[in-house]
């Protein structure tokens, strides 16, 4: 039986066995009255196991996820803690259909500038741009992906309290980017721990000392209240080294890493009917690599000596304001005003031999590239209830508008064999302007529920012209560009869902939805000049990319099952590619709305709790998730690079009644890749096998105040990959698989003290 079908059959086999078993079962005679006692003590493992209250992502506005006709996932940041949770890639651990690739510095040593790090999240098979990232409903900074571009992480999650993501597209009520989804961050907040705390402030501090990447990390929170005043400040400080690379046959390049995210809030709430909210936020990171894998290789055999510094800074400054009136006509009114900024910088040094040799791959260079990234917005939601025509309706509308403008430097020194300075822009420095408008309704009658929403939105780009950017993409022979022109489009984004409530318990949905993305500023006026052998150049002709996705689900939230399920399928057509073209001596390359692609699948996840088994079996919970997902690329052939594989993770827990420990034991199965790409299979890079990797994680609650998360990871000590860290090397002559092998048993521990 090969890998794919023996997790697949693993998986039905596990549903069916829970579909079979009793959900409430019969108390032993002799233990009927321990039973009775059991049933009136605090349950920890009952709460964990209940679906989530609320959700805002999917429709926003607070409601419950069994009122929510969509594939929704919650991740609470106090259960990510416990599992010993650290960076962004470990918000998505253990959710199937959804990851974050990470990129090592020097994985592909032909472009050693490129800095490390996490890139961006993938949903349901779509990543970059068309996955829109938001915390506390403003966007991050776009990925740019030409000349060494930026990831999306500038964050530690450690700050955050809460995170949503919604499967399929979110652009009704989100806009362009949420073509593939959404991913919506939460800053915590201790406003309402200080409205139920007896002392006028709280302090928290968590401490986590982390093995396979030698990491400290420290988190402090504070909260006061003089009212109708409340203070919030967060503060986490993180420093590292690089991930252990036991398990593959070449030794990690030597980082050193240090970062702080600091976050403060101040509330203003005069009132139960007004509540206004100041937020400043500064975060940074620097990174030092010493990128030994490119030192001596096929391209570069003079070169002895790299070394890569980077830098990621953001800056957030909004101001948020709630009503919640009595006599206006609206039940909700929401609004905020930001303003933020964030830059990236990544300096490479590559040394020649100093001996003075020279050859033609010879690189006795410097490369300077950084982008800057500024947003300035604001929106406006009202949310109004009412009973009309016999219907119970929840009507949310709301404007938003913002002015993004984005920078890119790229100054490249050649000392060897001559020295030359070369100003390499990859794209114009642009202005991007959104104006946005939607509405939502969300009609309940009996047992049946339907939820209907439609966005316009207009979204332009307007090119600077920069002499600097113009000058340089002139430099190929024949080729004449002029500057592009300016770029509108206004597009209609409607959804339609429906739900029926088979029982109290029960619900059946299905959703349909519209998606958009507008080019990105890179998509629009992105230039690259590879040494050469071709150029990448704008295109002024490029359209909106589009998506229908069509979802229908299943959920069930009783006492001893929860169990969330859904098939989808998504055609997204218009998808920007690289088309290439001869030019007689050159290669052009350019952006092109020529891509047709099809993602279809499965998502599925139950919880149960053995106490539906025995009493005997208090505490005790299992869980299943899975994403079995494919795609079709019908424009280039084959697969699609950026659906991974089929996951299943399995999870055995036990949380005392009491509350003061518990443990979770988690195994992850991951398919081998069985439909990369035509162009992915043609080029030859690596392809990771199939893998099954065990974690354990426990806590103790050793007082009120004081408590001990602790774990380890890959128990069986597994030499694997994961697909989204194999699979991002642009050239096969020089991979180096063994860069990227996940890391050998490992261990975690975090002291948590609150006064």
């Amino acid at each position: 039986m090969n890998h794919r079908k023996a997790g697949s059959w693993l998986a039905l086999s596990w549903a069916a066995w829970l579909a079979a078993t009793p959900l409430h079962a019969q108390s032993d005679t002799d233990d009927a009255a321990e039973a009775t006692e059991q049933t009136q003590e605090v349950d920890t493992s009952a709460e964990r196991l209940r679906m989530p209250t609320l959700t805002v992502t999917a429709t926003r506005t607070e409601r419950p996820i069994m009122k929510t006709p969509a594939s929704v996932v919650a991740v609470d940041m106090d259960d990510w803690n416990h599992e010993g949770g650290a960076d962004a890639g470990d918000v998505v651990r253990y959710e199937p259909g959804v990851s974050m690739p990470f990129e090592f510095t020097g994985m592909d040593s032909f472009v050693p500038y490129r800095g490390g790090g996490y890139t961006n999240y993938r949903v349901r098979g779509v990543q970059g741009n068309r996955v829109l990232l938001t915390i506390d409903g403003i966007r991050l900074p776009p990925e740019f992906s030409m000349s060494g571009g930026n990831g999306r992480d500038y964050f530690d999650p450690a700050v955050f309290e809460r995170v949503e993501i919604l499967k399929g597209s979110g652009s009704t009520l989100h806009g362009s980017d949420a073509m593939g989804g959404v991913v919506s961050f939460e800053t915590r907040s201790l406003q309402d721990d200080l409205i139920d705390s007896d002392k006028p402030w709280i302090y928290r501090n968590r401490l986590l000392v982390q093995e396979v990447d030698r990491s400290l990390n420290e988190v402090a929170n504070f909260g006061w209240r003089s009212e109708p005043w409340y203070l919030t400040v967060v503060n986490s400080y993180r420093t590292g080294e690089e991930q252990k690379n036991d398990r593959g046959a070449v030794d990690a390049n030597p980082v050193d890493t240090w970062s702080n995210h600091f976050l403060g809030k101040i509330g203003y709430s005069p009132s139960d009917v007004h509540q206004l909210t100041f937020t400043g936020e500064h975060f940074t990171r620097d990174t030092d690599t010493e990128v030994n894998s490119a030192e001596h290789t096929f391209t570069s055999p003079a070169v002895y000596h790299v070394h890569n510094e980077a830098e990621d800074t953001r800056t957030r400054f909004s101001l948020d304001y709630r009503q919640l009136p009595v006599d206006a006509w609206w039940q909700v009114l929401e609004s905020k005003v930001y303003y933020q900024t964030s830059e990236t910088s990544s300096f490479t040094l590559s040394q020649a031999n100093p001996s003075g040799e020279e050859t033609p791959t010879t690189r006795d260079r410097d490369d300077d590239i950084g982008f800057e990234h500024e947003i300035y917005g604001g929106d406006l939601q009202l949310t109004k209830e009412a009973f009309w025509w016999g219907l119970e309706h929840t009507w949310v509308g709301g404007v938003e508008a913002s002015l993004e403008n984005a920078e890119n430097t790229f100054l490249r020194v050649d000392r060897k064999p001559v020295y030359q300075e070369e100003r390499r822009p990859a794209f114009d420095p642009s202005d991007l302007i959104r104006a946005d408008a939607y509405l939502q309704d969300v009609v309940e009658q009996g047992r049946w529920l339907f939820q209907g929403g439609v966005r316009v939105g207009f979204y332009a780009i307007e090119p600077s012209h920069d002499p600097t950017f113009l000058d340089y993409q002139g430099g190929m022979d024949g080729l004449e560009l002029s500057p592009a022109s300016d770029y509108d489009n206004l597009a209609i984004s409607p959804s339609l869902a429906i739900q029926y409530e088979l029982t109290p318990d029960t619900i059946l949905w299905t959703r349909y939805a519209r998606g958009i993305r507008n080019p990105s500023l890179e998509d629009y006026v992105g230039y690259f000049d590879h040494l050469g052998d071709f150029q990448q150049i704008p295109n002024p002709n490029l359209e909106e990319e589009t998506s229908d996705s069509f979802d229908l689900g299943l959920k069930y939230d009783g006492e001893y099952v929860t169990l969330d399920t859904s098939v989808f399928y998504t055609f997204y057509d218009g998808f920007i590619v690289t088309r290439s073209f001869d030019m007689g001596e050159d290669w052009v390359m350019q952006q092109q709305n020529a891509g047709e692609v099809e993602i279809y699948g499965l998502d599925f996840s139950v919880d149960y709790r053995l106490a539906g088994l025995s009493d005997r079996m208090e505490g005790y919970t299992t869980g299943l998730k899975i994403n079995l997902s494919e795609g079709e690329n019908k424009s280039s052939g084959g697969g699609v690079d950026s659906v991974d594989p089929h996951t299943v993770i399995g999870y055995l827990a036990y949380d005392a009644p009491s509350g003061t420990w518990g443990a979770r034991l988690t195994g992850t199965y991951r398919a081998r890749k069985s439909d990369p790409s035509d162009n992915y299979l043609a080029s030859g890079l690596y392809i990771p096998p199939s893998s099954y990797v065990l974690d354990l994680a426990a806590y103790w609650q050793i007082n009120a105040d004081v408590s001990l998360d602790f774990g380890l990871r890959n128990l069986t000590n597994r030499r694997y990959w994961t697909w989204p860290n194999a699979d991002s090397v642009d050239h096969e002559f020089n991979e180096n698989p063994e860069l990227a092998v996940r890391p050998g048993i490992n261990g975690y521990a975090a002291l948590n003290v609150q006064f």
